[in-house]
């Protein structure tokens, strides 16, 4: 009888503990997908700025290409 109280407090020890190890799992879990959310996000606005910014050097590109050379500087 001694033997199965024992086995059943240590069966219950072991379970708080990985019941613990597990809360410890989820919280480290829940902040990386944080981190991943918010580092997508980060990616998404960076896209957005880079085709803007390939636009404008398109616009600025065909704008000097349709210039006269004389209203090109150092022409």
């Amino acid at each position: 009888m001694i033997v199965s109280l024992e086995a059943i407090f240590l069966s219950t020890f072991v379970m708080i503990s990985q019941n613990r190890a597990d809360e410890k799992r989820q919280v480290i879990a829940d902040e990386a997908w944080r981190t991943v959310e918010e580092e997508e996000q980060q990616n998404e606005r960076l896209l957005r700025l880079s085709n803007e910014i390939l636009d404008l050097t398109k616009q600025i590109h065909a704008a000097s290409a349709t210039a006269t050379p004389a209203s090109r500087p150092g022409a």
